[in-house]
């Protein structure tokens, strides 16, 4: 027993064998070691490693980790500040359902971060965001409304309708 309880302390909180299953491809393990260093759990903050983790979790498909992978990539957390990969891995999350995800890629386009600023895209992505109960989503759309026309509004309400028709799986 006293070996286990070494290898646990040594490796953080998480075990030895849910260490060896995010090295050995574990998307769920490496999403969890991935907040481990992040937020400096068991083991020595390091937002490096966290990336590293976080990115080969985001690269299997884990919606949470390319959401917080884009976040990362936003705030030059770990990585180069780069708002054109946060806009790829934002979109990636949202395109599983991540409302936040669906927030943060509302701003982007509200902003022109990572891409030409479109309210049209931006309110788009705040309605699909508010339908999930994101807060500032409401807010933030009504923010964007008030610099639209009347036919951008309408356009962005049916690209929203015909998103969450086609996505309806992931909401």
């Amino acid at each position: 027993m006293g070996i286990i309880i070494s290898l646990t302390t040594l490796n953080g909180c998480m075990g030895f064998s849910d260490r060896k299953a995010a090295e050995q491809g574990n998307a769920g393990a490496q999403y969890s070691l991935a907040l481990m260093y992040k937020k400096g759990k068991g083991v020595v903050q390091d937002d490096k490693e966290a990336f590293k983790w976080f990115r080969k979790s985001a690269e299997q498909g884990n919606g949470e980790a390319q959401f917080l992978l884009g976040r990362m990539y936003v705030k030059g957390e770990g990585v180069v500040q780069d708002d054109k990969e946060a806009v790829k891995w934002y979109r990636k999350a949202a395109e599983q359902g991540h409302a936040n995800a669906q927030n943060n890629l509302g701003v982007m386009y509200a902003t022109g971060e990572g891409v030409v600023q479109d309210y049209v895209m931006a309110h788009k992505y705040f309605n699909i965001a508010a339908s999930s109960g994101v807060k500032s989503a409401h807010k933030n759309r009504d923010i964007v409304t008030k610099l639209m026309t009347v036919s951008q509004i309408e356009k962005a309400q049916n690209l929203a309708s015909e998103w969450m028709k086609t996505h309806a799986e992931n909401q």
